[in-house]
């Protein structure tokens, strides 16, 4: 019964030295970085704290986006500032590529729903090493953006929007997917003239001149995607 006592004291002991060495109380791992419950108030405690979980010593939102997680915003008096406080782990039924095996960038495709958890708007994922990974800010140029910005002062496409770059004849083209409902997709050259409607629309197929176009010489690579910010469908 004393050896019992000990080693439960020891337990004890050793969970308090790690929850104040941690900051919170340890709860699992994933992605291989330590999980915690914490308690976190950035201005009036404890009446706006709140205990959440997180990524132990996630420093940076940059840092938490490329591990797959979602970043915690500090909040004062129970308004949200954007200021980084931690990062989560993602609770969503989409698939987060970090990590896997790939061979090309099109093997590397994020599904996740949540705000910036595919990556801020000019990044892209990446085939390195044979491994997915999400890559760094990609300069745009001014139709993208322009573009870009005009998705989203609109209301949340279903699926979300996303502009992808792929490689058609020898040059580079861009493709916006199509959407619900009965808007079909967009195939752009690369300065951001419209070159056809590759598929989606009233029939599903697109117009028949895309149809000819993409039957005479299809999409033959994909480079990855150009994130557009989007928020979870409710």
């Amino acid at each position: 019964m004393k050896k019992i006592l000990i080693i439960l004291s020891i337990i004890i002991v050793g969970y308090i030295f790690l929850y104040f060495y941690l900051g919170g109380f340890l709860t699992g791992f994933s992605r291989g970085k330590i999980i915690i419950y914490h308690f976190s108030c950035a201005d009036i405690c404890p009446q706006y704290g709140h205990w959440q979980t997180q990524y132990y010593n996630v420093k940076s939102e940059q840092e938490c986006l490329n591990i797959g997680g979602e970043p915690i915003l500090i909040t004062y008096a129970g308004v949200v500032e954007h200021s980084y406080d931690g990062c989560r782990p993602v609770k969503d039924k989409g698939h987060n590529p970090l990590g896997d095996k790939c061979q090309i960038d099109s093997d590397c495709i994020c599904t996740l729903t949540c705000p910036d958890c595919c990556g801020k708007t000019g990044q892209t994922w990446k085939c390195v090493n044979d491994k997915c990974e999400l890559g760094s800010y990609e300069e745009v140029t001014d139709w993208i953006k322009d573009l870009i910005e005009k998705e989203e002062n609109e209301p949340i496409a279903n699926p979300p929007a996303s502009l992808t770059k792929c490689e058609y004849k020898n040059q580079i083209v861009y493709y916006l997917p199509p959407r619900c409902c009965d808007i079909s997709s967009i195939l752009y050259d690369e300065n951001g003239n419209f070159i056809c409607a590759p598929d989606g629309g009233f029939t599903g197929s697109g117009t028949e001149n895309a149809q000819i176009f993409l039957k005479r010489e299809p999409i033959v690579k994909l480079f990855g995607k150009i994130i557009v910010k989007t928020k979870p469908l409710i």
